[in-house]
């Protein structure tokens, strides 16, 4: 009995196997705690280069989660997300939280429930490789480029 071989010939074409490696990252936003903070949440693949984001995409869902709150003042504020679950857009999503409740100040992580397709496959340990975000609230900080403000009344 013969078992079947490759056998790669000069003629023959043999399709490759293209892997990427991917990962949603939130980044990190500081506002007023009397606004909505917006934040944004990006798809990523790796390259030689490094991390890139997906332009591409606009078809992948993502369902975002708030944990973790760290307490400044007003220790029984929450925030909500909007929207909390959406369709990103060209490797985007864009969605704001709301400001907090009973004006409180401190922080909240936001953490991405990463898409089926990125815990399977060769992730065996079904690792989610999604970046969490820190959200904060009553901080404000201006910008780099301004050295000296005064203001005169």
């Amino acid at each position: 009995c013969a078992l079947p071989i490759s056998l790669r010939g000069v003629s023959s074409v043999e399709g490759g196997v293209k892997v990427a490696s991917g990962r949603a990252k939130i980044f990190n936003a500081y506002g007023s705690e009397l606004l909505q903070l917006p934040m944004t949440a990006t798809v990523q693949y790796y390259t030689a280069s490094g991390w890139l984001n997906s332009t591409t995409d606009s078809v992948t869902s993502l369902t975002l989660g708030l944990s973790n709150y760290q307490c400044k003042t007003g220790c029984t504020w929450t925030t909500t997300l909007a929207p909390a679950s959406a369709q990103i857009s060209t490797g985007v999503l864009a969605f704001k939280l709301s400001k907090p409740s009973s004006g409180g100040t401190g922080s909240v992580d936001v953490s991405i429930s990463a898409p089926s397709y990125l815990l399977a496959g060769s992730n065996g340990a079904a690792a989610n490789p999604s970046i969490t975000g820190r959200a904060t609230f009553g901080v404000y900080r201006g910008s780099n480029y301004v050295i000296y403000q005064r203001e005169n009344y």
